[in-house]
């Protein structure tokens, strides 16, 4: 029983050891595992490194970056300031247009004055030489006739063209209102349009009517009759109103209206035929068409 004890015990010996031995050989092996994984990324990172050759071709194109990118910024602020100068150039050129227009229009406006002024003073201006002249009869009578007379002078420095008159008798209250339809009657007959409707329908600026008369010729004398109630204007102030109508040389048509009376009323009311002798201007109704006429020249 000695020997096999002795011979287990060696064998449980010899096992031990070997699993010692195994124990230090799997512990080196586990060492030696580790550090053959630490050298592995460190000879990477060695063997990783790019050549030279690439290496300065990203620098350079680092480099060439850089410049671009400061050529671009360079570009977009001159584009920025292109841009402004741009617009800074439409707001002047714009505002140049304006004062240009502004210019354009008041030596537009001048012109027309100019032009205007001038076709004034070359023009015909016809109107009442003298008082007018009336002859009456009896105002005893239920009716009476009157001849009002008048003398048309052209104060201009052209021919007045198609000069045609009219005029009546008017009581006080009634003479802006008999003059109006008096100047009516004729105005169509050198195609001026009356203020009120007239009685023909007919378009008799396409007749010649009237008389020329040229610059310091002896005045024309024109008239017409005219027959009323006598005790219309027993008593009454009495008017004398008319219009001449006319064409410059400039084929433009004028009016004048003219107004006067037999005196102040109450204190030199008609009595009798006498009364017309001497007649009186008017303070109102005594004024020609540029009294009245619009603005032809452009504000």
């Amino acid at each position: 029983m000695g020997i096999l004890a002795r011979t287990i015990r060696l064998l449980v010996g010899i096992k031990d050891a070997l699993n010692k031995l195994e124990k230090t050989i799997s512990r080196y092996q586990e060492s030696e595992d580790r550090k053959e994984k630490e050298k592995v990324p460190t000879e990477l990172k060695a063997r990783v490194s790019l050549p030279v050759e690439v290496t300065s071709y990203y620098e350079a194109e680092q480099r060439e970056r850089g410049i671009k990118n400061r050529h671009e910024t360079y570009k977009r602020r001159v584009e920025y300031v292109g841009v402004g100068a741009a617009i800074i150039l439409a707001i002047l050129t714009f505002c140049t247009l304006i004062t240009l227009k502004g210019q354009l229009k008041a030596m537009q406006q001048q012109t027309c004055i100019q032009r205007e002024g001038a076709i004034n003073q070359e023009r015909a201006w016809v109107g009442l030489s003298q008082t007018p002249q009336i002859d009456i009869g009896s105002l005893s009578q239920p009716q009476f006739n009157a001849q009002i007379n008048l003398q048309l002078r052209n104060f201009g420095k052209g021919p007045a063209f198609n000069v045609f008159s009219d005029s009546e008798l008017a009581v006080h209250g009634h003479v802006e209102e008999t003059l109006t339809t008096t100047c009516n009657l004729i105005f169509p007959f050198v195609g001026l349009t009356p203020t009120r409707p007239v009685g023909s329908s007919e378009d008799v600026s396409k007749h010649q009517w009237g008389q020329m008369i040229f610059p310091n010729q002896d005045p024309l004398n024109n008239g017409n009759s005219w027959t009323a109630k006598s005790s219309d204007i027993l008593g009454q102030e009495v008017f004398v109103v008319g219009c001449i109508v006319y064409k410059d040389q400039f084929e433009r048509p004028h009016w004048t209206k003219f107004s006067y009376s037999t005196g102040p009323f109450i204190t030199q009311v008609v009595r009798d035929a006498s009364s017309f002798r001497h007649l009186y201007v008017s303070s109102a109704n005594n004024y020609t068409d540029d009294a009245e006429k619009k603005q032809s020249c452009p504000n």
